[in-house]
């Protein structure tokens, strides 16, 4: 018993004594680093030591302009100039000189059916009118003409002439009907052939060169027809036939479409059609071009309301030179309806809300100031200022949502 408690005395001796020498190496080494400055207080940094920097911001003017209100709505793109190319004759295609989306000018050629026929009943055309056409020019040198007028007739055929004019004069005004007409200029007629003014017309007809001459200038045209042409500049599409295909008259081949320049056809309701004037710009959003706008120009109302959805349609055209917008795109529609002028303005980023009130920072020198506003109308770009700015004043459009009244501040571009 007497060793053990011996054992346990000495135990707590050496505990004693590791803590006691512990303590004096842990003060030992504080003095020693307070000597050398260890614990000093640090100084301020330099930065620390100046004041904090300006804080970047973008600003715009407040300034008189419009507060414009926009009618939205959606619509479809559509082609103003547009048709489908058909063949005037019947025939094979011997050449098709397109391809589809190609683009041609006004008068390419752009099928060709077999000519052979048409040329042939062309130059039989040709033949005949040539002979007829002689006779016509030896009875007319040589042939003689009966005419049984006497000098005192003339006056006749001058009072049938005023016959006719007033017989056209009354037909005008609903007095007489168009058979009383047509009777007074047959009259008319016959009395100039008879005192022999229309002596080349009736012999021409005579001698069949007339109907020669009609038979000829038909074929002639049904030649040309053989060639189909582009009637105007634009883009070839849906290409219907191919080379050697027989085709009929009237038959469809192709799609010409010219889409420099484009028509919206947009749907308004009818309860807003009061608001829409033709001539008024129109912002158009495209869903295969995010992020970029398109203008264009009311160019029509329509006078009728759909009965169904209580619609009108509205036309806007929209010039596209690089081909960028298709027909049958669908688009947003803003069209630009009430517009107040003279209003004093800000960009609608500029106003923000704390505290349930509307507010926006001023630049005053290099500091930010809060002001509380009272604002009027808005459109999607502007907010008409009532009070609380004034025109001139630079308000802060970027970099104000975390800035404090008298922060300093930074213009950036």
């Amino acid at each position: 018993m007497k060793i053990k408690k011996l054992v346990r005395l000495l135990i707590g001796f050496l505990i004693i004594g590791a803590m006691t020498f512990g303590a004096y190496r842990y003060f030992k080494s504080v003095s020693e680093k307070e000597e050398e400055g260890a614990y000093s207080v640090p100084k301020k940094s330099e930065n620390e030591e100046s004041e904090s920097a300006p804080l970047p911001v973008k600003v715009s003017t407040a300034k008189i302009g419009e507060i414009v209100m926009k009618l939205k709505t959606i619509g479809e793109v559509e082609a103003v100039k547009i048709v489908k190319i058909k063949a005037d004759l019947k025939g094979d295609i011997k050449r098709l000189n397109v391809d589809e989306g190609e683009h041609v000018k006004e008068g390419d050629v752009l099928v060709e059916l077999d000519d052979r026929e048409y040329r042939l009943r062309f130059e039989e055309a040709e033949v005949n009118r040539l002979e007829k056409l002689s006779r016509f020019y030896v009875q007319n040198q040589f042939g003689e003409v009966s005419s049984n007028l006497k000098d005192e007739d003339v006056s006749k055929v001058v009072q049938k002439k005023r016959d006719y004019e007033k017989a056209l004069e009354l037909w005008k005004e609903g007095l007489i009907s168009e058979k009383d007409l047509e009777k007074a200029k047959r009259d008319y007629e016959l009395s100039i052939i008879e005192k022999g003014e229309k002596r080349d017309d009736v012999l021409s007809a005579s001698t069949g060169f007339s109907q020669a001459d009609i038979a000829y200038k038909q074929a002639k045209i049904n030649l040309e027809k053989t060639k189909i042409r582009a009637p105007f500049y634009g883009v070839i599409t849906d290409i219907k036939v191919k080379e050697g295909q027989s085709v009929n008259m009237g038959e469809e081949l192709m799609t010409l479409v010219n889409i420099d320049r484009l028509r919206i056809r947009a749907k308004i309701l009818e309860s807003e059609v009061g608001r829409v004037v033709v001539g008024r710009r129109a912002l158009l959003k495209f869903s295969s071009y995010p992020g970029k706008s398109f203008f264009g120009r009311v160019k029509s109302i329509s006078p009728i309301i759909d009965p169904n959805d209580k619609t009108c349609n509205v036309f806007i055209e929209l010039e596209n030179p690089g081909g960028f917008i298709k027909p049958g795109m669908h688009c947003e529609v803003f069209i630009d309806s009430e517009i107040y002028k003279g209003r004093l303005i800000v960009p609608r980023e500029s106003i923000l809300v704390r505290g349930g009130r509307k507010l926006c920072f001023v630049v005053e020198g290099d500091l930010a100031k809060w002001r509380y506003v009272d604002t009027g109308l808005e459109d999607d770009e502007n907010v008409e200022i009532l009070s609380g700015v004034s025109e001139g004043e630079k308000v802060i459009t970027e970099g104000h949502f975390t800035l404090a009244h008298d922060a300093k501040i930074k213009i950036i571009e």
